[in-house]
C-alpha cells in the first residue's frame, strides 16, 4: 500500500443541503407613485393600493368575483415586472416587497 503524500489535504466534508426559503413576511412595504404603503402577503397591487386609499382605475375587477384581467384598464408600471419596462395588470399582479409601482407612467 502506497503512502499518501505528506502535503495532501484531507477531503472536505460534504456541505449540507440548503434549507427551505424563509417564509414570506405577513406585511411588507412597497411604493405606489412614490408613496410607501403596506401590503399583506398574497395581496395584488390593486388590492393593496385600494386598501391604503390609493385609487387604481379598473373596470372588470370586483372583490367578489374571480380575476379576469380582460379590460387592462388597471395597467401599471412595476419595477419588478418582467421585463421591468413592460406594464402589468394591477388586479392580477401580486404586490412585492420593495417594488416601485407607477400608476400613470
Amino acid at each position: 500500500m502506497a503512502d499518501a503524500p505528506k502535503d495532501a489535504k484531507p477531503p472536505e466534508p460534504p456541505k449540507p443541503a440548503p434549507g427551505p426559503p424563509p417564509p414570506p413576511k405577513p406585511i411588507f412595504k412597497f411604493k405606489v407613485d412614490g408613496k410607501e404603503i403596506e401590503a399583506k402577503n398574497g395581496e395584488t397591487i390593486l388590492q393593496a393600493a385600494m386598501r391604503n386609499g390609493i385609487f387604481v382605475p379598473h373596470y372588470c375587477y370586483h372583490p367578489g368575483l374571480t380575476i379576469a384581467g380582460n379590460c387592462r384598464i388597471c395597467l401599471v408600471h412595476s419595477s419588478k415586472g418582467m421585463p421591468p419596462t413592460k406594464p402589468v395588470i394591477a388586479c392580477q399582479t401580486l404586490a412585492q416587497e420593495g417594488d416601485d409601482v407607477e400608476l400613470h407612467g
